[in-house]
């Protein structure tokens, strides 16, 4: 489902910060700093970040509630509580982005100035009310996530939280002011949940299944946010347990489910390809293979590396080779002869993530043969026959064909 902005404000998840009734964001904002100013005034902050976490909350809260107690503002006692929570995380943590970091529902967090906080939930993008005192804290925070000074010296930084989320900053003059987006891992699915989902359909599940086992190499394509990295997640899975994968990625994404996997990670896929080939892989899953390393990471497979499984951006299902063999690229006979299934997954009008194309590769004359192909009527998924030459290579390896496709 594409991300749309919700005209009403989200209904608070999970300890979400709220502002409290009649409070501007303004007023809020100025009332988390004060307290944080008197909390610093009442007790050596130095020597309670030593204090073990489970120690440290319920001190800080205690001296906290006596200064709202005395001083105010009147609240009411949940509105207390997230006022008090906010100042804790704000001081040691990561401000308004605690409580939605917890909220496993939560996809993406993206928060435009220290006054604009929207979350992803579903697919749908909503504002929440929750906010950074100002853009000194939200300078801060940003800080204590990277570890390092941000600024004009560095207008744009991608890294990544503790536990994996991938996060992306921009800085002035990149951007009218400090921003952070912060995207989650969504968890990951097999193909028989696919399926479930309408992405694919069962008996190209066992088609693909057949490929794998035989070691054909696949390649998964689609545009952005088409599910190309779901959908090669899943696919890993096909691969028989007790062999050596070795992923390949720009960017970590990919969490197969199997139980010897080394992960590999770095801006030159083409050569950490290379690399790869050198730790003993039975396998390599690579992810988004682009033009300019497509070079390498067919040499690769040309050396002897059969069953590779890889992705790349493309907006039909012969587009990513064609842009590889593109002048200054692959030569085009290396190209058709690394390949030998394309996978090509679309979103639909109705929102869902789906294969709209699989093909195999006819290396002689270098077209793609369909074999599977989504009709949005009432067809749904259409099957072809394999040509002769990739249903000799899958029954070769002792698997079968399924009957649609035979």
């Amino acid at each position: 489902m594409g991300a749309a902005l919700d005209e009403v404000e989200d209904v608070p998840h999970r300890g979400e910060v709220v502002l409290p009734g009649g409070f501007e964001a303004v007023e809020y904002a100025s009332g988390v700093r004060r307290l944080r100013w008197r909390l610093r005034e009442e007790i050596d902050l130095d020597e309670v970040e030593r204090l073990p976490e489970p120690r440290r909350r319920p001190r800080l809260e205690r001296v906290l509630g006596e200064i709202v107690n005395l001083e105010g503002p009147v609240l009411t006692a949940p509105e207390r509580a997230a006022l008090i929570r906010q100042v804790i995380d704000e001081e040691f943590g990561l401000g308004p982005l605690e409580p939605l970091l917890a909220d496993r529902t939560v996809t993406a967090i993206m928060v435009n100035g220290a006054r604009e906080l929207f979350v992803e939930r579903g697919g749908l993008l909503h504002r929440v009310s929750a906010a950074f005192s100002d853009d000194d804290t939200l300078l801060e925070t940003i800080e204590r996530i990277t570890g390092q000074d941000v600024g004009r010296h560095r207008p744009t930084l991608g890294t990544r939280l503790a536990v994996g989320e991938r996060v992306t900053i921009t800085m002035p003059p990149v951007s009218a002011g400090p921003t952070l987006t912060i995207r989650r891992f969504r968890r990951s699915f097999t193909l028989d949940e696919l399926v479930l989902a309408g992405a694919a359909d069962a008996a190209t599940v066992m088609l693909l299944g057949s490929l794998v086992r035989a070691r054909l190499t696949l390649l998964v394509t689609g545009g952005p946010r088409s599910g190309t990295s779901t959908f090669l997640n899943a696919a890993g899975g096909l691969i028989p347990p007790g062999e050596r994968v070795v992923t390949v990625e720009e960017t970590a994404e990919l969490r197969l489910a199997h139980d010897h996997v080394v992960a590999l990670e770095g801006e030159d896929v083409g050569a950490l390809a290379g690399v790869a080939l050198g730790m003993r892989p039975d396998r390599l899953v690579i992810g988004e293979v682009r033009p300019r390393h497509a070079r390498h990471v067919l040499e690769t497979v040309a050396d002897g590396m059969d069953g590779v499984l890889m992705a790349a951006h493309a907006r039909g299902p012969g587009e990513a080779l064609r842009r590889w063999e593109s002048p200054g690229g692959v030569p085009a006979e290396a190209v058709w002869e690394a390949v030998d299934a394309v996978v090509h997954l679309e979103r639909g009008r109705d929102g869902v993530r789906r294969i709209g194309h699989a093909a195999a590769v006819d290396h002689e004359a270098r077209t793609l043969r369909t074999f599977t192909a989504f009709e949005p009527s009432d067809q749904g998924f259409v099957h072809s026959p394999l040509p002769r030459e990739t249903t000799g290579r899958i029954e070769a390896a002792g698997e079968s064909v399924p009957t649609p496709f035979a």
